[in-house]
């Protein structure tokens, strides 16, 4: 989704964020603000959630990623 999304010249933006704190929430005992807001949003519990994302067209364009090369992390 996000090589589709980068494709077609928009920015995708996860946001994992949101299900950590549904969940640090739920784990600490505090109130459930996030799930509730989530299924508001969606109209779907936040237990059904994979994967949160922001999508749209960048405004700037993004730095290269600092990636290893090939042979740092492949042996033969």
């Amino acid at each position: 989704m996000h090589l589709t999304a980068t494709t077609l010249g928009l920015g995708l933006h996860h946001m994992n964020q949101i299900t950590e704190r549904i969940d640090r929430d739920t784990a600490a005992g505090h109130p459930d603000v996030f799930a509730a807001r989530w299924a508001t949003l969606l109209g779907r519990p936040a237990s059904t959630g994979l994967l949160s994302f922001r999508i749209g067209h960048p405004e700037r364009t993004p730095g290269l990623s600092p990636r290893r090369s090939l042979d740092d992390v492949v042996t033969s």
